[in-house]
């Protein structure tokens, strides 16, 4: 998948402010020090230089990726001005089939050859087929399956243990009891696009796509809201956001992302909440999660996200943005 190099039209200045004519990018095969070709073109057919020398006023010129790579950027001279890993996008689409050429994070959801849904559970998570990588992905249990892929003729649990026959391939039949906890119980949202995050006390992050909705958990009408309804006591609350500068700025000391989960509008005692130091042009990736929580009904849970970024206006990035509520206990 073809993608434009991120802020196409900067200019590259040096400490004084100056720009830095004909500074040359140097660009890898990501972490390592094989070079990779970049495009003047979408269509990938014609190779820049490598390096790719900046014109007259420090500014690029056209440069299309092809996956993800290690940037060296040095001045006219060949003195490095900096290095950074992971640049470029992977072409990832949350909940999109698995390809192995691609580069997954921790929490990153794609569909595999079965046609089953996993988790990620590791950062650059390269050429691990879900399938058979239990150490790097984690299998979502959908309603109505379990981690065999049953589910075809598989009768929802009504309230109480209930005692079925299911059909098997090999057409022998066996006795399960189903449990409360078979499959999904609670929701699990995530945002379609990108939404801009507030300084100070921060925006509340509003979710539209909906993965599973057990008991009107999640509403459209409260969109960044999940709330207990009645017959639930115990539930367990997770998020993330992938939080990104609109603009190239170094960080200055005391630069913060946060993300924090709110109960009722305020915050939780004790707090429940992530904070990483910005990344200069690259997105910085927070998890966070409460551990098993009390609740009655009506309670709702928000997940905010706050930025510190001088100078920057950052955003969470859309799919890449989303909260559950797992169900751990029913009165």
């Amino acid at each position: 998948m073809a993608e434009r190099y991120k802020n196409p039209v900067t200019q590259y200045m040096d400490d004084s402010g100056d720009p830095i004519v004909e500074g040359k990018l140097y660009f890898y095969e990501n972490k390592t020090l094989t070079a990779k070709n970049t495009y003047a073109d979408l269509e990938l057919t014609i190779p820049n230089s490598n390096p790719v020398i900046l014109d007259g006023s420090g500014r690029i010129p056209n440069i299309f990726l092809d996956g993800v790579y290690t940037v060296i950027f040095t001045n006219s001279d060949d003195v490095q001005e900096w290095q950074r890993d992971n640049v470029g996008e992977t072409g990832f689409i949350q909940f999109g089939e698995w390809e192995a050429t691609k580069t997954y994070g921790v929490a990153d959801i794609v569909q595999a050859s079965t046609l089953d849904y996993y988790r990620s559970l590791t950062d650059n998570n390269l050429n691990n087929n879900p399938t058979s990588s239990p150490s790097n992905w984690e299998l979502i249990l959908v309603v109505g399956e379990d981690a065999t892929g049953r589910g075809s003729d598989y009768v929802p649990w009504t309230g109480e243990s209930k005692t079925v026959t299911e059909g098997l391939d090999d057409h022998e039949a066996r006795i399960d009891t189903l449990e409360t906890g078979f499959g999904q119980q609670g929701a699990f949202v995530y945002a379609s696009s990108a939404q801009t995050v507030s300084a100070g006390v921060g925006t509340n992050l509003s979710f539209d796509t909906v993965v599973y909705n057990n008991d009107a958990i999640y509403a459209a009408g409260s969109p960044t809201r999940l709330t207990v309804p009645t017959g639930i006591t115990q539930v367990v609350l997770k998020g993330g956001a992938a939080l990104f500068s609109n603009t190239v700025v170094t960080p200055a000391s005391g630069d913060y992302y946060r993300l924090t989960i709110y109960k009722n509008g305020a915050l939780t005692t004790p707090v429940f909440r992530a904070s990483a130091f910005p990344i200069e042009g690259s997105p910085t990736s927070l998890i966070v999660e409460s551990p098993i929580l009390e609740v009655t009904a009506g309670d709702y849970f928000e997940l905010n996200a706050v930025e510190n970024f001088t100078g920057s206006t950052v955003d969470a990035a859309g799919a890449q943005t989303w909260f559950s509520m797992e169900v751990i206990q029913r009165s």
